[in-house]
């Protein structure tokens, strides 16, 4: 204990300070509580002003704010009176409320009222609010959510009410009525949106029969072929085929199909070495099927002949000799009598024939390096005319030069620096317009190096007429008048 008076320590038991020596007083718990008693009172007192307040307490009386309160006759304790009645209604008031708002919850008339209301104000997403809350209340009527669709449709929500309607169209609870007429809806909004594969891929989960017969233009089965995958000792020719209506195409090289690809009409001959077969079905809807792979190993000896035309002969006129290279598959020729291999010319579209006697050879070679039989042809073409391919560059050098492309050195327009040369290429053939003599332009410059100018000229083999070509596309011509 520490002396109030000087802040000294006494020692327990002592009864005075050592320090000090002030005496300590002793308050029992007696007088205490009679303070106490006299602090309320004048509390009272005070706040009051007042004798009515003056209040005795007994002995055994509890001195507290409580007990003040409900002290008999005192007007605080008619004010907690009024505030207890008060809170109490507050109390009725709040759960008068919550039960209503309880029963409204679980009312489906009211939620449907509500959601009418909604409407009616165009309020459209708590509209929605309240038709979810009553499908919830009865799950079984699918009305509700046709209501919900039908909303999200005037919203422009189309998502939104493709996904309502399939809830409705796949739910097996609901009546097949409703379930059809869902359907239908839903088919219209992917119309409406230009997504008939959307449609296509609902009926592949549609379990009601009339629907699927009534939509069925809008579903692609995948193609069928006729040959399993596997290693075959002999060529196959493989069939492909759908049973839905629409344009088969298919890859060979593995690479995915697709509008752009080969368009099935006929049997693919499969003749030797491994393929990687892939196809699709195209509706009329431009909906894909899935794709259907199949890998052909065919292991048979190779013996395939290229198939080179025209015949061998004399010919009066140019043409172009074709070889007929399966896929694949890869050709070479020669066209001065030796014998082609990898390292000669590669064929990829059909050969002008040149004047003259000249023997052509052709060889194929399978993806494994297998070498097929080399064939050869003989060709002698002698035109009906005496215009030669020597006389066809002294036209076009004298034409050029009377229309001023060129002066009589040789040299383009004045200030143009290098010598024009023009030589001879070939002999080509244009439908409809007869045989030409094309010439190619080159430019000289002072150290006697060539380089093409990229220009060509046309010289009618029979008449001289001159002319300048246009090239389209990789072997396509079109000429102008000079």
């Amino acid at each position: 204990m520490t002396c109030p008076n000087c802040g000294s320590n006494i020692k327990e038991g002592k009864m005075y300070c050592e320090g000090c020596g002030l005496e300590l007083e002793i308050i029992s718990d007696v007088d205490i509580d009679v303070e106490m008693k006299k602090t309320m009172q004048g509390i009272a007192k005070e706040q009051y002003n007042n004798d009515e307040y003056d209040i005795e307490f007994d002995d055994d009386d509890n001195p507290s704010i409580l007990g003040l309160l409900l002290k008999s006759g005192s007007r605080l304790g008619k004010v907690f009176y009024v505030l207890i009645a008060v809170f109490i209604l507050v109390v009725l008031f709040i759960a008068v409320r919550m039960g209503v708002k309880i029963s409204n919850e679980s009312s489906l008339d009211y939620q449907v009222e509500m959601a009418k209301d909604a409407l009616n104000d165009n309020n459209f997403l708590r509209a929605i609010n309240y038709y979810e809350k009553a499908y919830k209340l009865d799950s079984g009527n699918s009305e509700y959510k046709f209501e919900i669709a039908e909303i999200y449709l005037k919203l422009e929500k189309y998502d939104d009410a493709i996904y309502t309607l399939t809830e409705i169209a796949e739910n097996i609870d609901f009546d097949e009525v409703k379930r059809i007429q869902a359907y239908k809806k839903l088919f219209s909004v992917y119309k409406d949106k230009g997504d008939y594969s959307g449609i296509s891929e609902t009926l592949k989960k549609c379990n009601i029969p009339s629907v699927v017969n009534e939509y069925s233009a809008y579903m692609v089965e995948a193609p069928l072929f006729s040959c399993d995958s596997g290693t075959y000792e002999e060529k196959v020719y493989l069939t492909i085929s759908s049973d839905t209506k629409g344009t088969i195409y298919y890859t060979l090289d593995g690479t995915e199909p697709s509008p752009s690809s080969n368009e099935y009409s006929e049997p693919i001959l499969l003749e030797y070495g491994s393929y990687t077969v892939k196809a699709i079905v195209v509706n009329d809807y431009a909906i894909s099927s899935p794709v259907v792979t199949n890998n052909y190993l065919i292991d048979v000896a190779f013996s395939f002949t290229p198939k080179v035309e025209p015949e061998s002969g004399d010919y009066e006129h140019t043409f172009f000799i074709s070889v007929d290279v399966p896929v694949m598959y890869t050709c070479y020729y020669t066209v001065d009598g030796s014998t082609p291999n990898k390292e000669s010319l590669r064929y990829s579209n059909p050969i002008p024939a040149q004047e003259g006697n000249n023997i052509y050879k052709f060889v194929i070679y399978a993806s494994d390096g297998t070498q097929s039989e080399v064939v050869e042809k003989y060709y002698n073409v002698v035109l009906n005319t005496t215009i030669t391919a020597a006389d066809a560059v002294i036209m076009l050098n004298k034409g050029l030069i009377d229309r001023g492309y060129l002066d009589e050195s040789g040299c383009h327009r004045e200030g143009l620096e290098g010598t024009y040369l023009f030589m001879y290429s070939t002999i080509y053939p244009i439908e409809g317009m007869g045989d030409f003599y094309f010439v190619v332009e080159y430019v000289q410059d002072d150290f006697g190096n060539n380089k093409m100018t990229g220009v060509y000229y046309a010289i009618d083999c029979y008449n001289g007429m001159l002319y300048t070509v246009n090239i389209e596309g990789e072997n396509g011509y079109t000429l102008s008048p000079l």
